[in-house]
Order: structure tokens, then C-alpha cells, then sequence
């Protein structure tokens, strides 16, 4: 959550492939060549393997706030789940210690008020249906 600068240059396959390549034992020049076309991407390479580097946080956290968030669009019942990997994901954040990007925040903001919006509509529905 902490990552700064550009965006990654390598889609997560490529990611993948680079990792493997490298538990295999061959060079980063040679694994650029295989993966990336050119061995001048050796750079690329040794960002990609140095230890402590994995893929960010926030794009596996995207896709599933942003399953969550389709779950809220096609059913109801589902609300309750929903709502509890929105209140899961902000004790993550909260408990990290580290700021969150301010893409994380626009979509978890979002996705709460799509939430909200969502519980209100089924409370107003419940009260029509009791009142007739």
C-alpha cells in the first residue's frame, strides 16, 4: 500500500514469468531477453526479484472491492457481506500504519456510498411493504 512512483511496466503474467525465470537460476539479462524482448530491461527485471518486492496490495483489493461492488448492483441479501469487507478493509487500513493511496480511499468512499445507498433503499422498501 505504501507504493510510490509509476505504475508497473510488467503485467502480473509477465511478473509471474520474471519470478519463475529467476528461481530457475538464469541471469535478469537473459530472463529480460525471454520476457521483455531486450536485455536492456535488466532493470526492470532486478526490481521485479529483489526480495521484499510483491505485487501492491491495493490491485488484489481492487478487485475485490470491485466484486463487492458488483455483488451490491445485482443483489440485495448480499448487503450484509458487502458491508462487512468494507468495515474488514478499513481496520486493514487502519491497522497498517501506513497512509493508504488516494486510490484506495475514492474507491473504498465509493463503494460505501454505493453500499449505504443501497441499505436505504431496502429499508424504504421494507417500511412501503409493512405500511400497506
Amino acid at each position: 500500500m505504501s507504493r510510490r512512483g509509476r505504475a508497473l511496466a510488467a503485467t502480473p503474467a509477465q511478473v509471474t514469468q520474471v519470478r519463475s525465470l529467476a528461481a530457475e537460476g538464469l541471469s535478469e539479462r537473459k530472463i529480460a531477453e525471454i520476457v521483455f524482448g531486450d536485455a536492456r530491461y535488466r532493470g526492470r527485471v532486478e526490481r521485479l526479484v529483489r526480495p521484499g518486492s510483491s505485487p501492491p496490495a491495493h490491485d488484489s483489493l481492487e478487485g475485490t472491492l470491485l466484486k463487492a461492488d458488483e455483488a451490491t448492483q445485482s443483489s440485495e441479501p448480499e448487503l450484509p457481506s458487502i458491508r462487512e469487507l468494507l468495515n474488514r478493509h478499513r481496520r486493514r487500513l487502519a491497522s497498517a500504519g501506513e497512509l493508504p493511496s488516494l486510490k484506495e480511499i475514492e474507491l473504498l468512499l465509493k463503494l460505501e456510498r454505493q453500499v449505504e445507498t443501497k441499505e436505504t433503499l431496502e429499508r424504504l422498501n421494507t417500511l412501503t411493504r409493512e405500511a400497506k
